[in-house]
């Protein structure tokens, strides 16, 4: 559980918060924070403890291990860049390594996509995470629709605490499709602590 603390004009107070409300307040900073990168044209937004990459280029992706997928720059006006699968292909997008101040515990990444076809999280797209620089991927459990974000796009997330690498700092993330399933992904918050 989280707190929140209020100070008032007459006092201090300390309300407690679920995790589902807290994991709310997570999402929501990341999705401003990929508004804020997309408005003022940046590539990677870094913060305190992640970072999120609207592909403006292709600095945040490595391109050696990601394969079948489209590169979309964004054009002028209110076009925004995208990876998606090559054409009757599985994509799987791999970032850069960033990484983090200590030793992680947790990590959550969010998508910001669209779907062309029907997709369903956990099958027809599927997130990973490294703590290990590559060495060892785990799995997201669960990903979740976090409702749209724009007109026909939408966010999906997942949290991973079950790790089987021994704890690192060097994070990763992937990003697989599956049944040749075609989508947009405009970009990823990846945050851990």
């Amino acid at each position: 559980m989280k707190n929140l603390f209020f100070i008032l004009l007459f006092g201090f107070f300390s309300l407690s918060v679920s995790n589902v409300f807290a994991a709310v307040i997570d999402d929501n900073v990341v999705l401003n924070a990929f508004r804020i990168a997309v408005d003022g044209h940046h590539s990677i937004l870094k913060m305190k403890d992640g970072v999120v990459d609207v592909f403006k280029d292709k600095s945040g992706i490595d391109k050696e291990s990601s394969f079948n997928l489209n590169y979309n720059a964004a054009r002028s006006g209110n076009s925004s860049a995208y990876y998606s699968p090559a054409v009757n292909s599985d994509m799987v997008l791999i970032s850069q390594t960033f990484h983090a101040r200590s030793n992680v515990s947790k990590a959550r990444v969010i998508v910001f996509m669209e779907d062309i076809d029907s997709v369903t999280e956990g099958i027809d797209i599927k997130v990973y995470v490294s703590r290990d620089d590559t060495f060892t991927w785990d799995k997201i459990p669960t990903l979740t629709d976090g409702g749209d974000y724009d007109h026909g796009k939408r966010m999906i997330s997942g949290n991973i605490t079950a790790f089987t690498s021994s704890a690192n700092n060097k994070m990763v993330f992937k990003i697989e499709t599956a049944k040749s399933k075609n989508m947009k992904i405009y970009g990823v918050g990846f945050s851990w602590e």
